[in-house]
């Protein structure tokens, strides 16, 4: 207890002044740009970072040169001598620093909704060869967003125009125009208004496929937003806990200065590079949707299920090692 303690409180005092560098960041680039997705972004990364160097910094087995790191061998037991614990103390900490963040950050993101993605009763290709589509449609729908796959056409091409009915009956809206690929259409709805969506190529020659994510009806309750940002931050903890799993694997060869840049560097890998979760949830919900509905489970699992495997062979090495 004494080490998570410690851990935790040294954590906080590097990831509390990068959590008030990420409030003004986030505050003003919202303000001076009017769009808050790379802000939230930013917010997440800079205490989670703050959180896993200071981890490697201040627990000595982490680095072959760190000072003390002999006493604290001696002292503990186990073949990870307190990494596991120090690890939980910056996880805590950056918890603590993300909600923090989720408060201030949830006046600036929708509302979470729940994003039911529809798939077409026949094959979702509109083309020369089929014109209309349908779906099924959700109770409690209040707005269509369309974002269906352009293909090429064999003539010269022309914008496709579509006709939306509900349960057979015609929009007053009138179609819309699709003219370019992935393009974003919303077309509102009333509540409770069919249950049946269809879709009918009315003129154009763009031949139009509707994937998984090309139709999505949207709910018109939700969750408040404090919850959905904070369910996003969250998934930021999943980088950190395989971070400082790969720091654990790397630690017998590495000397602190080193540690700690391979900490960074896999941080970003997870973040820019978008390898995990983290960066499509935050992504989610600066665009209103409710995590829970969307298919983020399985990579939320696997980032976990490679901290723990890089553990677990850090564990494996050591005990080698030790005999």
């Amino acid at each position: 207890m004494r080490t998570l303690w410690f851990a935790c409180r040294q954590s906080l005092l590097w990831a509390l002044p990068a959590t008030a560098l990420a409030l003004a960041v986030l505050w003003i680039g919202v303000a001076t740009t009017g769009t808050g997705t790379p802000w939230l972004h930013v917010a997440a990364f800079l205490p989670v970072v703050a959180s896993s160097l200071s981890a490697v910094a201040f627990w000595p087995p982490f680095a072959t040169d760190a000072r003390g790191a002999e006493l604290v061998r001696r002292t503990t037991k186990g073949p990870l001598h307190g990494m596991p614990t120090a690890t939980l103390g910056a996880l805590l900490a950056a918890a603590a620093c993300l909600l923090l963040l989720a408060v201030a950050a949830s006046p600036l993101v929708p509302e979470p909704r729940a994003h039911h993605r529809l798939r077409a009763h026949e094959r979702p290709l509109l083309d020369d060869g089929r014109i209309e589509l349908s779906f099924a449609l959700p109770e409690d729908c209040v707005e269509l967003q369309l974002r269906p796959v352009v293909l090429m056409p064999r003539a010269a091409p022309e914008a496709t125009s579509l006709q939306i009915a509900i349960d057979g009956k015609e929009l007053a809206a009138g179609p819309v125009m699709i003219f370019g690929d992935r393009q974003l259409v919303r077309v509102p709805l009333e509540r409770g208004s069919g249950t049946t969506v269809a879709l009918r190529r009315i003129s154009g020659n763009l031949p139009l496929w509707f994937d998984a994510a090309a139709v999505l009806a949207v709910d018109g309750s939700g969750p408040p937003r404090l919850l959905g940002c904070a369910l996003a931050f969250s998934v930021w903890l999943l980088p950190l806990w395989v971070t400082l799993g790969t720091a654990m694997l790397l630690s017998r060869w590495l000397r602190q200065p080193m540690a700690l840049v391979v900490a960074g560097v896999a941080l970003v890998l997870q973040s820019l590079g978008q390898v995990g979760p983290a960066t499509a949830a935050v992504t989610l919900c600066a665009r209103g949707h409710w995590l829970l509905t969307e298919p983020i489970f399985w990579p939320c699992i696997t980032s976990l299920g490679a901290g723990v495997a890089a553990m677990i062979a850090a564990m494996a090495l050591r005990a080698e090692h030790r005999r």
